[in-house]
């Protein structure tokens, strides 16, 4: 998503929020997100013409945030909601940078989520009634599909050799028997393999009537050993096989067509589901109909799962951030570390701009590792913490964010709240900085700038004769634009 702001110079518009308002989606619990983008933290905002620094941006839930943006271009004279329809990120909820699997790709195939851990793969062909030109037709496909998903990284190697003859034992599943693993294992590259077989020498699929029915079965193996992979534990792959019906070349599908299959079904045996023929139309992946060559949806849900990201020094096995008495404990543990130097731990009031607040060396050691740290000062109310690693040579990568709400002592007071009209006094205010009244509903319907004079009340008055009766809460920004949000009905 994104929200692009311009300013005409002279007859040109150019953008002036850079990323900033750059946001990704990520998804808890079956609620859609709009979160800022981790780097955005690195972004430093300047002062208004009115003196007050920009709203910052925290985690929006999706329909909140579509709906106030929908209201202000339907009605630009109305009071921005502004930070009131951000939310504090939900337990769970993967950082910026660590996004949920994109909407409608599947790759959950009833024993949780499934991925190739490595994706350097043989893929070839058995001899055994391939097509002529079936050389010819895998190349382009070969091609085809590293072109579109740049984070594969498939050798085609031709004829697989010696020849594979099934025993066609067993049910369904294996598709060519029981004796498929075992050949497998003895190709150069073992669980690393894909095979292409032709004509259904088991007779598994129904035959084809006119060109009606399934052209081909695919599918791969895979282990009760699993993985870590942006936030999430992902079966290991392997084994990976794609069995052509008889007659499709020769009856059904021309040479283009018949690559455009192949590649569905190669996609399959990188373990990707169908997608929605209705909600994505077009894609070389739906479930109906032959043949369509990849598109958008297909790469976006390619493209997450396999990356071009190289692997991360430190690869995180667990991160948590629990309350304990008056103070925030940090546990996380590594399955593995390579030239790690240290953690560093950010804290958060927005979920977006970010302050260190400690240091943890690495264990320089082998094997898994566990870490803890004390927040021994929380902030009261939202408390966003996200860890940092650091390589030998100052290269940083961030882990992960973890959300924990902190009831700590009140020091902002409103009176009178409920509020009528009139006057409201904001007591044991200490610094300059802004302070935002908000409705019930999370609507920021004033704001007021803190100065030297009202320090010296220890407090602020302010004029509310413009907004309706009812309880506020009050929410207060420093001058390094840190938000503590607090309430108090008296």
């Amino acid at each position: 998503m994104y929200l692009l702001f311009l300013s005409k110079n002279n007859d040109a518009w150019q953008p002036v929020a850079l990323s900033f308002y750059v946001l990704e989606e990520m998804t808890n619990a079956g609620q859609a997100y709009w979160a800022p983008l981790s780097n955005n933290g690195n972004i430093h905002l300047g002062t208004r013409p009115d003196g007050l620094l920009p709203e910052p941006l925290g985690v929006f839930e999706q329909s909140a945030l579509e709906n106030a943006l929908l209201e202000q271009v339907t009605n630009p004279t109305w009071p921005w909601k502004g930070p009131g329809v951000a939310g504090g990120i939900p337990p769970g909820l993967a950082a910026a940078g660590q996004r949920a699997l994109p909407s409608g790709c599947g790759f959950n195939w009833g024993g949780g989520l499934v991925r190739w851990e490595n994706t350097n793969i043989n893929l070839q062909h058995n001899a055994t009634d391939a097509p002529s030109d079936i050389g010819t037709r895998l190349t382009n496909v070969h091609s085809e599909l590293l072109s579109n998903y740049e984070g594969l990284a498939l050798n085609y190697v031709g004829a697989a050799s010696p020849t594979y003859t099934p025993d066609c034992s067993g049910g369904n599943p294996p598709p060519q028997g029981n004796n498929l693993i075992a050949y497998l294992s003895g190709l150069p590259g073992g669980t690393q393999n894909i095979i292409v077989v032709f004509d259904d020498p088991c007779n598994r699929i129904t035959d084809l009537n006119n060109c009606a029915g399934a052209f081909a079965l695919s599918g791969f193996y895979w282990t009760v050993a699993s993985h870590q992979y942006k936030g999430d534990t992902w079966k290991n792959a392997q084994y990976g096989y794609v069995v052509v019906n008889n007659g499709v070349y020769s009856n059904c599908l021309d040479a283009g067509e018949y690559e455009l299959m192949l590649q569905h079904e190669i996609t399959h045996a990188h373990c990707m589901q169908h997608l929605n023929d209705v909600n994505y139309p077009a894609q070389n992946m739906n479930s109906a109909g032959c043949c369509n060559p990849i598109n958008w949806k297909d790469e976006e849900c390619m493209d997450y799962v396999y990356d071009l990201l190289a692997p991360l020094p430190v690869q995180l096995v667990s991160f948590e951030a629990v309350k304990e008495n008056n103070r925030v404990k940090m546990e996380w543990s590594t399955a593995s570390e390579f030239q790690n130097r240290h953690f560093e731990i950010e804290r958060s009031a927005n979920g977006a701009q970010f302050y260190p607040i400690g240091q943890v060396p690495s264990a320089a050691a082998s094997g898994v590792q566990h870490y803890i740290f004390w927040d021994p000062a929380p902030l009261s109310g939202h408390n966003y913490y996200r860890l940092r690693q650091v390589d030998l040579d100052g290269t940083a990568h961030y882990l992960g964010i973890r959300y924990v709400v902190f009831d700590g002592e009140t020091t902002l007071r409103l009176s009178p709240n409920p509020v009528v009209q009139g006057e409201l006094t904001v007591s044991n205010v200490s610094e300059t900085g802004v302070l935002e009244l908000l409705d019930a509903s999370g609507r920021v319907m004033l704001q007021y700038h803190i100065d030297e004079d009202d320090l010296g009340i220890r407090g602020a008055v302010l004029d509310v004769r413009s907004i309706p009766k009812g309880f506020y809460t009050v929410r207060w920004y420093d001058s390094k634009r840190q938000m503590a949000a607090k309430m108090v009905r008296e």
